[in-house]
C-alpha cells in the first residue's frame, strides 16, 4: 500500500500567531498575513496565541508556518528546513497481506434452517492479528406470512482500515507530531 500527499495550509485564520476578538465575542486567528510571530502581536494591537493566553483555545504551533502558504516567509524559529513555505509531502509505503477462508452449510428441515460455519482470518499489514471465527445462526419460516424469524451469532475480526494506516504509524516527524499528535505521549501539542 502506498500514500502521497502534500499538505499546506490556505486559511490565514488557522494556526495564526495573533487573536483578536469578533463581534460575537470570541477570539480568533487575525488573517493579517505580515505576522509570522507570536511576538509580533502586541505591538499590532493583538494578543499573542500561545498557551500561557486563557484566550487562545488552539495556540499557535510553529512549526506549522513552514506549511503556511499564506505566510511565505516563517518566521526564524519556526524550524524549518526551507526559507520559504512549501507544501509538506508525504510518501509512505507499507506491505498489507489478509486472507480469509471460510466453511459454511445451511441444513433445511421442514420450516427450521440451520446455518453453521467457521471462518478464519489471517491479517498481516502494520500489526498482525489472526482469528478462527465460528458462525451459527437458526432460522423458522412461518409459511402462511411468509415470514422468517431468525436468530444467529457470529465472531467477527475487524482489520484496521487501510487508509492512512502508514501516516498514522509514522513517529518522529515534528510536523506530522503537532498535526496528529506525538503518538508515544498522547499529546496534542508537544510544545506545551
Amino acid at each position: 500500500m502506498t500514500e502521497d500527499f502534500r499538505l499546506g495550509l490556505t486559511d490565514p485564520t488557522i494556526n495564526s500567531p495573533c487573536l483578536t476578538q469578533n463581534a460575537a465575542g470570541d477570539f480568533v486567528g487575525v488573517g493579517d498575513t505580515t505576522l509570522t510571530d507570536p511576538t509580533q502581536c502586541t505591538a499590532a494591537g493583538f494578543q499573542q496565541n500561545v498557551a500561557a493566553n486563557p484566550n487562545a483555545t488552539a495556540p499557535f504551533l510553529p512549526i506549522l508556518g513552514c506549511i503556511d502558504l499564506t505566510r511565505a516567509t516563517p518566521a526564524a524559529g519556526d524550524g524549518c528546513t526551507t526559507p520559504q513555505s512549501a507544501l509538506f509531502g508525504f510518501h509512505g509505503r507499507g506491505d498489507i497481506r489478509e486472507i480469509a477462508l471460510y466453511l459454511q452449510d445451511t441444513i433445511t428441515k421442514g420450516n427450521w434452517s440451520f446455518n453453521v460455519g467457521v471462518r478464519g482470518d489471517l491479517y498481516r499489514g502494520l500489526t498482525k492479528e489472526s482469528q478462527i471465527e465460528p458462525r451459527a445462526g437458526i432460522s423458522y419460516n412461518i409459511k402462511p406470512s411468509n415470514t422468517v424469524m431468525r436468530v444467529s451469532y457470529a465472531r467477527i475480526l475487524e482489520t484496521p482500515f487501510n487508509e492512512n494506516l502508514v501516516l498514522a504509524s509514522v513517529t518522529g516527524n515534528p510536523l506530522l507530531d503537532a498535526l496528529f499528535g506525538d503518538h508515544r505521549s498522547d499529546s496534542r501539542r508537544p510544545a506545551q
